[in-house]
């Protein structure tokens, strides 16, 4: 059986948000078990360029944000909506 890895970067204030629409849609279920995820703290790092219109942070100056890597693995049931393009 085939398990595809998930894994979206997140800044950790939004996370709950994002677990549970997953979970609403059934991505993270697994016989029996709900909200089946694994999470690890980072830091993220980056800088808004000129044309951005970043929701975190200024044009021009480096930010540092405490994130969320959060990671599950789709049931194969859900293999072909988690092969869809990302919109990154």
């Amino acid at each position: 059986m085939a398990y595809l890895k998930c894994e979206v970067y997140i800044p950790d204030e939004d996370k709950w948000t994002l677990i549970d629409a997953l979970n609403n849609e059934g991505f993270l279920y697994d016989e029996g078990y709900d909200k089946v995820f694994a999470e690890s703290p980072v830091i993220g790092h980056f800088t808004p360029l000129e044309g951005s219109n970043p929701d975190i942070g200024n044009i021009g100056e480096h930010t540092t944000v405490n994130d969320c890597l959060l990671y599950t693995f789709p049931s194969p049931r859900d293999a072909t909506l988690s092969r869809m393009p990302s919109s990154a």
